[in-house]
């Protein structure tokens, strides 16, 4: 059965006494039922009827706040987490000072990356190594290649030098997106003479 257009505790009791309801007067007097009583039948009728529709939508109105307080519990544990999330990140580049919390400076940078390489018995990495898991990594993200020089401060062909001496480091991480292995290639192809 449809839910009522109209929320039905709004609705006012129509009076069955009036001209405009004589038809359904006339039709239960038709059918046997005293004329006294047919107003109070029509109203019986209506109350119940009305009565129904005031659970349905009563039920309806409950089932759509609990869906919205749902909704709205899911939305607010999930910017949470990813607020969550974000602040861990954060935390990995932020130092905490008197006045509140800070970048980290290149050296300490460097520091945290050595200390981290040392609790791991991993080598230290040193800011070549980074400079080219930096380029790597953007190159991947389909960075353009003046913005990725640009960004490392990359002065004349220095870069692209760069890229046509570090091709072996390079390569194993271009073969699986072709894409960018041909923009690479075709970036770092000396000029034809």
């Amino acid at each position: 059965m449809p839910f009522p257009l109209a929320n039905p505790n709004n609705a006012i009791r129509p009076d069955f006494t009036t001209e405009e309801h004589a038809d359904a007067r006339q039709q239960l007097i038709d059918n046997g039922i005293p004329e006294a009583q047919v107003s109070a039948v029509l109203t019986n009728l209506w109350t119940q009827t009305n009565e129904k529709e005031k659970i349905r939508w009563a039920t309806r109105l409950e089932e759509e706040a609990l869906a919205e307080a749902e909704a709205q519990t899911r939305a607010t544990e999930e910017e949470a987490q990813r607020q969550k999330e974000l602040d861990d990140e954060d935390a990995k580049f932020l130092q905490e000072e008197q006045s509140g919390l800070r970048p980290l400076s290149r050296t300490e940078v460097t520091k945290r990356i050595a200390n981290i390489a040392a609790t791991h018995n991993m080598p230290n990495l040193k800011g070549h190594s980074l400079r080219i898991g930096g380029t790597l990594h953007y190159l991947l993200r389909g960075t353009p290649f003046d913005v990725v020089k640009s960004m490392g401060r990359w002065a004349g062909d220095s870069f692209t030098l760069y890229l046509r001496q570090h091709a072996v480091i390079l390569a194993p991480y271009l073969t699986d997106r072709p894409d960018i292995l041909d923009r690479v290639t075709r970036y770092t192809m000396p000029p034809v003479r």
